[in-house]
């Protein structure tokens, strides 16, 4: 790290860098606020004058997937002499290991980084080892507050207290000092209602869904009901009355001893789930978060149980058995049975482009009594009413998926389109890539090295009887604190450069996968085959309310084994001979783009009425 940026020879431009790792720190902005201030006043004291401003609001430190610090990462190599500064130095990273990273970066550029919580800015090897104890420390931190919260809730889980939440679960609220739920009569009325309609009077959950819109009940999130929001309701363990005997097993024994024997009790549950987050890029540069849910084992969940006395749910203890019991097999009617007839973009192929919904089938009786007309409705509309999507358009079954058809069998007859996008789509994801990961690979190889080196060293003073037990243990641990987060990183580059050697490998295969359907006409395959093939294919079609259609789908995907053939395929020099010569009429001609962020390709038609 860099003390005084005048007297090293980094010139006279900084870039401020603030960072705060929430949403509502962001929102509020004083964290932000502060830290820029501070910044300035030490540009102004060191004479530096400010080039550009650079903040990340609400993201975390522990990446470098940041859009603030890409910014910093291009404005470096335009202006080599910069001086990038934060107030602390984990606002830069929180991961040592990325912290060398970014500043062996900087130093090809001639450039540094400044944090004015530095202590080794004179460059020597005790203020690199101050440095790097701080950064150790300011991790350490960060795992001890994770580790006491768990430890709390963990202890209050087990004395069967409750554990608020930003929102009350339906039906309830909290009590004043906010140790317990409290019905909220209005809304456990509704509750009540649910469990008399379905398991007492036989309620479908989508004649509710319309029931409770039309009297203008409010969801339990203000908007519209939906079937799964009242299936969610009913399952719910919270609504279940049972007695604490019926709760061994599901709760600590120190909970449940302290249950009223005579009392009635819900269970409410939360920890059912493990999400996985990470990062990636958007193809306008910027970035968003994705996540992947993870069921948990039922043991490890956690419960805790909420008294049910005063929510009027004991004296409907048969009806709410009685409502789960009716849904708890619910499956739903394929909707390609729907008027004996197979509907090939039935399944959530088909969805309305103005709500996002699924495309039901639906069949007209025509006026003169003779047959019917089939066509794709919003279920959304269809089921909420008119409120809930501004899309009256009812696409007629056949013509649309006609022109879906011919728009995938043109993609699956032209390789070379998918092909020059995917190569497009891999070169766009190398110039993504910050850094050079083979760079970064070495320069991480080396450094864990040297952390080898010294870590050998101190077992040798401490050999040779020049270190005691008590600083070999602590000097053991720094070391061994860099030694992980390095290997992390070093993990890390290299997974980006196997992905690019993977893309282009994985290029190979999908001209394989082209070249196995030579010789297969697409045009003869049946309704069910044709189906088969678009749901391998990930196949999303959406209608707007003027009739414009958008196709996308991972048209890279392996099909070969649904073709109604075996082709043997050529050696993947031959060019490629389309089995299909026709072109799609002008108003199903379509422009294919790759989507960047994932291996897809989208298709533009429109269909007529």
């Amino acid at each position: 790290m860099t003390e005084k940026p005048k007297e090293n020879g980094h010139g006279r431009l900084a870039i401020p860098y603030a960072r705060v790792s929430t949403q509502e720190q962001a929102q509020h902005g004083y964290s932000i606020r502060q830290q820029l201030e501070r910044i300035r006043e030490w540009c102004r004291a060191e004479g530096l004058e400010i080039l550009e401003e650079v903040v990340d609001e609400g993201v975390s430190g522990t990446h470098l997937n940041r859009g603030g610090m890409d910014r910093i990462r291009d404005l470096v190599p335009q202006h080599p002499a910069v001086v990038v500064v934060a107030q602390d130095r984990d606002r830069f990273a929180r991961e040592p290991a990325y912290l060398y990273l970014l500043k062996k970066e900087f130093e090809q550029h001639g450039a540094g980084l400044k944090a004015l919580n530095d202590r080794g800015g004179d460059g020597s090897p005790e203020g690199e080892l101050t440095d790097g104890i701080l950064d150790q420390l300011a991790k350490f931190e960060h795992a001890k507050i994770a580790e006491r919260t768990r430890r709390g809730l963990d202890r209050k889980v087990t004395e069967g207290r409750l554990i608020r939440g930003p929102r009350a679960p339906y039906g309830f609220a909290y009590s004043e000092d906010g140790e317990a739920l409290v019905a909220d009569e209005e809304k456990m009325g509704v509750v009540r209602g649910i469990f008399r309609a379905v398991g007492g009077e036989g309620e479908t959950l989508g004649g509710l869904v319309k029931t409770l819109t039309a009297a203008d009940v409010p969801s339990p999130t203000g908007g519209n009901w939906h079937r799964p929001t009242l299936r969610y309701l009913i399952l719910n363990e919270l609504y279940w009355p049972r007695v604490p005997a019926e709760l061994e097993g599901l709760l600590p024994d120190d909970a449940l001893a302290g249950l009223d024997p005579a009392g009635v009790y819900g269970l409410w549950t939360w920890n059912k789930r493990r999400q996985e987050r990470w990062r990636e890029r958007t193809e306008d540069g910027g970035y968003r978060n994705r996540y992947k849910i993870v069921p948990r084992p039922r043991e490890e969940w956690s419960a805790v149980a909420v008294d049910l006395s005063e929510a009027g749910l004991a004296e409907l203890r048969e009806l709410v058995q009685a409502a789960r019991e009716r849904i708890s097999d619910n499956r739903r009617r394929p909707a390609s049975t729907v008027a004996n007839r197979l509907w090939e973009l039935s399944g959530g192929i088909a969805r309305c482009a103005e709500c996002g919904s699924v495309l039901s089938p639906t069949a007209h009786p025509r006026r003169s009594g003779n047959g019917h007309r089939y066509y794709y409705v919003c279920r959304q509309r269809y089921s909420n009413g008119p409120r809930t999507c501004p899309s009256t358009r009812n696409s007629p079954a056949a013509p649309l998926e006609h022109a879906v058809w011919r728009a995938v069998h043109r993609i699956l007859c032209e390789p070379d389109l998918v092909l020059r996008q995917y190569d497009n789509y891999v070169e766009s994801k190398r110039r993504r890539m910050r850094g050079d990961p083979g760079r970064e690979a070495r320069d991480l190889t080396e450094r864990l090295g040297k952390l080898e080196r010294r870590r050998s060293g101190y077992l040798d003073l401490a050999a040779d009887g020049d270190m005691g037990r008590e600083e070999l243990r602590a000097k053991l641990a720094e070391v061994d604190g860099l030694r992980e987060a390095a290997r992390n990183a070093l993990r890390e580059a290299t997974d980006r450069q196997e992905m690019i050697g993977k893309l282009k490998r994985d290029r190979k295969v999908l001209l394989g996968r082209f070249s196995a359907m030579r010789g297969v006409d697409l045009r003869t395959l049946e309704p069910e085959q044709r189906r088969r093939i678009m749901q391998a294919l990930r196949l999303r079609v959406e209608v707007d309310r003027e009739g414009a259609v958008r196709i996308s789908g991972m048209f890279d995907a392996d099909i070969t084994g649904l073709l109604p053939m075996a082709s043997e395929a050529p050696s993947g020099d031959e060019p490629y001979r389309r089995s299909f010569s026709e072109e799609i009429p002008p108003p199903h001609k379509a422009i294919v783009t790759l989507d960047t962020t994932r291996t897809a390709a989208c298709s533009r038609s429109q269909t007529t009425r």
